[in-house]
């Protein structure tokens, strides 16, 4: 059948995932492998040997061949995967002792090389072995020096997972897959116990949480929640993944979940009622109190929906006010300027074809969302002139006159008239008053 590059690597990323049941450090290798580090994980399913055991047998059920082994070194591992006979190699001696009658192809060179390194009788590591290095660079480039350095573990060589590793991370096996809200509820509330803990050990507080299911059939399901502040409290963050666990889909069950703190910050001690205190802050007490809601509202709506509005310096209206993150601490900005401003302010300003009697007044007519709206009231001119350092932007180059209308129906506009040249004149609605 025609080769699917494409989905096999998609199929390897989804296997490297689900192997996240095993550690945290896992990588995609080329076409056809992964890395896996165990370090500190392997005593968790029995010893290195049973673990392979149970990652080949298991990737059998989901109808993939594989061969897997341990080694104190990704090259090493690489080698006796695909040309050993030999599993698990204790230290690096071992391994290049069980190495020596591998082929030199093992050392993952490229097919030039270990033809090149056949015509001249070196067929197997051990034969490269004792070769010396100075001799093999002129040759046969410095890659080959730099391949037997990674296998003996004289170089090292960094895993770089293909989703970053967390190292606050907390893991459930479980004798038999589970699948009912009930168990899955109570997995994710013994798993914030025991992550808050150790976050709490470190003085760290969570800011944003992933919660995965591996699931039998070898795929992953997985929600995640944020915090506007850090946050330790297993009965909040409980509440925030309350409204997303029902989206989580177990499928035919999944037989180990893991919970990660993807992002932590320093959590310093607080005393929430002493904020309300006299010469307490009352954005820092604000936050305290609100941080809760805020961190629900932002899971339920999307993250970053909750913000709050500062004064910028700018005279443009739709730049004179910046969004800020609700919980974010107020910055040294411009105060707030007492002017008359519409309740809503569109993005961009709309264009509408008005109909002014002299040049300096308001319209008498206008027509805006193919409606006509037929002048009562104005006031106005108010002037506000363009930012010079911005002349690429539309609408920059020209002061504007604002006029607050109101039309025959009782409707309140905030209209402005752009350009004052003859023949460059150009009305716009820019916002509604209440």
């Amino acid at each position: 059948m025609p080769a699917d590059i494409a989905g096999d690597q998609l199929e390897l990323s989804l296997l490297a995932d689900w192997c996240g049941r095993y550690t945290p450090w896992a990588a995609v290798d080329g076409n056809d492998g992964l890395f896996l580090d165990i370090s500190g994980c392997a005593h968790l399913f029995g010893g290195e040997d049973t673990l392979c055991e149970e990652i080949v047998t298991r990737l059998g059920r989901f109808g993939y061949g594989a061969q897997a082994a341990v080694a104190p070194t990704p090259g090493a591992a690489w080698a006796f995967a695909r040309f050993g006979t030999k599993r698990n190699a204790a230290d690096a001696a071992a391994a290049q002792t069980m190495a020596e009658f591998l082929p030199a192809t093992a050392l993952r060179l490229s097919a030039q090389q270990a033809i090149a390194l056949h015509q001249l009788g070196l067929n197997h590591i051990g034969d490269v072995m004792k070769v010396a290095r100075a001799q093999l660079a002129p040759r046969f480039g410095t890659d080959i020096v730099a391949r037997i350095a990674q296998f003996t573990g004289e170089t090292f060589e960094p895993i770089s997972p293909r989703v970053p590793a967390d190292p606050d991370r907390a893991g459930r096996i479980f004798a038999e897959p589970i699948r009912a809200p009930g168990d899955i509820q109570a997995t994710l509330t013994d798993l914030l116990e025991k992550l808050c803990a150790r976050l709490a050990e470190k003085g760290r507080g969570a800011r944003r949480l992933d919660f995965c299911l591996y699931r039998i059939d070898g795929s992953v399901a997985s929600v995640s929640v944020g915090t506007g502040m850090p946050a330790l409290d297993p009965r909040h963050l409980a509440n925030l993944f309350a409204e997303k666990l029902p989206r989580l889909d177990p499928g035919l069950g999944a037989d180990a979940a893991s919970l990660s703190a993807a992002v932590t910050e320093p959590f310093g001690a607080r005393q929430i009622r002493a904020a309300f205190n006299a010469g307490a802050d009352p954005v820092a007490a604000t936050a305290t109190v609100l941080a809760p809601l805020v961190d629900r509202l932002d899971n339920r709506l999307g993250r970053g929906a909750v913000v709050r509005l500062e004064p910028a310096e700018s005279h443009v209206p739709e730049r004179a006010v910046a969004r800020r993150p609700a919980l974010v601490p107020a910055a040294a900005s411009a105060p707030w300027r007492d002017l008359p401003r519409p309740v809503r302010l569109f993005a961009l300003p709309e264009p509408v074809d008005a109909n002014a009697e002299e040049p300096d007044r308001a319209p008498i007519t206008f027509r805006w969302r193919q409606t006509e709206h037929r002048v009562a009231r104005a006031e106005g001119p108010e002037r506000i002139g363009g930012e010079w350092w911005r002349r690429d932007t539309r609408g920059e180059r020209d002061a504007r006159d604002y006029y607050r209308v109101e039309d025959s129906a009782g409707q309140r506009f905030w209209l402005f008239r752009e350009g004052h040249a003859a023949g460059r004149q150009a009305w716009f609605v820019h916002g509604l008053f209440a």
